[in-house]
């Protein structure tokens, strides 16, 4: 049931979730001065600062971030005194005590759309082709709420029609190219499993692409350091995690960790959920990881904007990218 606050000032309501905003009165009082058309917004959420209750005062500005998801834009507001939203942040208020900065991206910019979440620790980024990208950080109990967003996002932001690079990956996903995923691996992490199906669940025309699961890695031998690296890496083994490679029509979506490759044997809780418009890419290639011979390193990118996808040598997702990098035009 959806919460209603009529009567209740900006700080008896504050808290860690994010909300949807309908109405002017529901706007933090910070950026109640910005010309909102609730009738054209597809969406506008209000995220909180990272403080605690305890540490709030009714004389705070409590709202760290105003996002808005229009007809052909999305509009971030971000209070100027938190941490910089984006160098390209234009001013929209001469209060220097209580200002706040704007973003502005015409959803045809938007290259790249990444959510992820390490327990309580939620980071939404939306990249733009310049190379700077606008960065929300949220609390994890928020998180079905960016999910909101994200397909949102995703919906408005994937329209415009497929690239060369886009229509390469397209081509090489087809179903009838491969299996999903690579006979003779294992399972793939249940986590990617219940992420796809999820997502599978809002978009029918989502489809698995290719996917493998995590894999213990072993440091190449080669030189004086070989030794060295090993002993460390029986210490603190590095791992790479599973992934998800799915797509509709639009975009290709990447299902994962928040860290790709990470030392270490502590369980890891965090996901990581990368959306890349078709229209979007003008590069991709692939290379071997310098240290790890099991590893391939695809890396993707548009313009400014570049994104390193490590996986497995010779594992289906690896076939995938690679016959879409040997067919570019």
């Amino acid at each position: 049931m959806k919460k209603t606050f009529t009567g209740v000032s900006e700080y008896d309501r504050f808290g860690p979730w994010v909300d949807e905003v309908s109405r002017i009165e529901d706007v933090p009082r910070l950026y109640r001065e910005y010309p909102i058309d609730f009738s054209v917004e597809r969406l506008v959420l209000k995220v909180p600062r990272n403080i605690t209750r305890r540490n709030a005062t009714p004389e705070m500005d409590l709202y760290e971030h105003l996002i808005m998801v229009g007809q052909d834009r999305l509009t971030v507001l971000h209070r100027r005194n938190g941490r910089s939203l984006s160098e390209a942040s234009r001013t929209a208020s001469s209060d220097s005590g209580r200002g706040y900065d704007v973003v502005v991206i015409p959803f045809a910019d938007v290259v790249a759309i990444r959510n992820s979440l390490n327990l309580l620790d939620g980071r939404l980024t939306v990249s733009t082709s310049e190379g700077t990208p606008v960065k929300v950080a949220y609390n994890g109990s928020a998180a079905d709420v960016i999910r909101k967003l994200v397909s949102a996002l995703r919906e408005v932001a994937c329209a415009k029609p497929a690239s060369p690079v886009g229509s390469a990956l397209i081509a090489a996903g087809s179903p009838l190219a491969r299996p999903a995923v690579e006979p003779g691996h294992g399972p793939v992490d249940t986590f990617l499993a219940s992420a796809f199906l999820d997502a599978h669940g809002a978009n029918p025309h989502l489809s698995a692409w290719a996917a493998h699961g995590r894999r213990r890695l072993t440091p190449d031998a080669a030189g004086g350091q070989g030794t060295i690296q090993r002993l460390r890496h029986v210490l603190s083994p590095m791992t790479l995690h599973g992934a998800l490679f799915a797509a509709d029509e639009t975009a290709m979506d990447v299902f994962g960790r928040q860290s790709w490759l990470q030392r270490g044997r502590a369980a890891i809780y965090s996901t990581s959920h990368l959306v890349i418009p078709f229209g979007a890419p003008d590069h991709l290639d692939l290379s071997p990881h310098p240290l790890y011979p099991d590893v391939t390193v695809a890396t993707i990118g548009a313009g400014e904007w570049r994104q390193a996808l490590p996986v497995p040598r010779d594992s289906v997702a690896e076939q995938l990218l690679r016959d879409a990098a040997s067919n570019i035009p």
